[in-house]
């Protein structure tokens, strides 16, 4: 899928070339972070944006780099090991309890290099705290965070042991929205020999989920 990026920095300028790269040389997605100068993407005046990718039908392909906090992980690699799932789950938290999600409906947003045994405990604890706690009146959800999640998000992961074997779990949906990925050309990613893995973390997964996450999810 050919993509584009855009300043986000400028929200006027960056609707102003979604549009370009969309009708000038047909693409189809667009790549940005999880924040943008260490800023919420959901608080910086970007409303016209989302609004805009989404009556485009362009993909929003979402990849952290490091971490706002970056300060904390600067050893042993914890900008990737602990920051990249980190700065996703804040990113989809507040694109879902800002009201993003429930504003644009048809949204499509991907969550790349994630990694994905995280995400069904961060949903559901999301979940748990909608239904506990008292609505939130600046961001009224007619879903739960889950059903946010599995309508309108993806995440992509190379090798994740853990959430492939909730994918064998009767009650864990986690099938419905992973999406495999080799990270080629990263040296973490599985790149050639992709088969070793991908029989190693599937086995026993029942065949419709692997269908899905292996192939349909991307087409």
């Amino acid at each position: 899928i050919p993509m584009c990026t855009v300043p986000l920095q400028a929200p006027e300028l960056a609707v102003a070339e979604l549009e370009r790269c969309h009708k000038e040389y047909g693409m189809r997605g667009v790549e940005i972070g999880t924040n943008v100068g260490g800023k919420e993407l959901t608080r910086i005046g970007l409303e016209k944006f989302f609004a805009k990718v989404e009556e485009l039908d362009m993909l929003i392909f979402m990849h952290p780099i490091g971490t706002t906090e970056g300060d904390r992980m600067k050893d042993h690699y914890f900008t990737n090991l602990i920051g990249h799932p980190l700065e996703s789950a804040l990113a989809v938290g507040y694109l879902v309890f800002d009201g993003y999600l429930e504003r644009h409906p048809n949204l499509k947003v991907l969550f790349s290099e994630c990694r994905i045994g995280w995400v069904p405990f961060a949903l559901e604890w999301c979940d748990r705290q909608v239904a506990e706690r008292a609505p939130d009146p600046s961001a009224p959800l007619s879903l739960l965070p889950s059903e946010y999640a599995k309508r309108n998000c993806g995440f992509t992961f190379e090798e994740d042991y853990v959430g492939t074997e909730m994918m064998k779990l009767d009650w864990c949906n986690l099938g419905d929205v992973a999406i495999w990925g080799s990270d080629y050309p990263h040296p973490q990613g599985t790149w050639p020999d992709v088969s070793i893995p991908i029989d190693k973390m599937f086995e026993g997964v029942p065949a419709d989920v692997k269908q899905r996450v292996l192939w349909d999810h991307a087409a």
